[in-house]
């Protein structure tokens, strides 16, 4: 009986723990990135051969506004020049930004750059530059 009777308290101590661990509201909820949107950076005019004045800017959150840090965003020119990205692939940050910076080459006109964050809302994000 002895024996049933510590069986059963012990069991019950452990229900009692894990309710615990349960409702602990210092347990974050995990945050998935969802959405990608840009910031900063499109329609800028920038010189042949030069840089542009201000880099290209995305954000990645969560799907209730959160930023998402750790997220890879592809960069890449979809335009047929001579452009070039400082950074191809960049990762957020704590904020949730993503950035690159694009020089112009020497071809005259426009160029396009697409920021692509796979799988997530807004994916790709497209810059048009003079």
């Amino acid at each position: 009986m002895r024996r049933t009777t510590v069986l059963t308290l012990a069991l019950g101590l452990a229900l009692t723990l894990l309710q615990a661990c349960d409702d602990d509201p210092a347990t974050p909820e995990v945050q998935v990135p969802t959405r990608v949107q840009m910031v900063s950076g499109n329609g800028q005019i920038a010189a042949v051969s030069s840089p542009c004045p201000e880099p290209l800017v995305v954000r990645v959150a969560t799907q209730n506004g959160q930023p998402a840090a750790n997220v890879q965003v592809y960069f890449s020119i979809d335009t047929a020049s001579d452009a070039a990205l400082r950074d191809t692939l960049a990762v957020t940050d704590a904020s949730g930004v993503a950035l690159t910076w694009v020089t112009f080459g020497t071809t005259v006109g426009g160029v396009q750059v697409l920021a692509t964050a796979p799988g997530l809302d807004g994916s790709p994000v497209t810059f048009n530059l003079q």
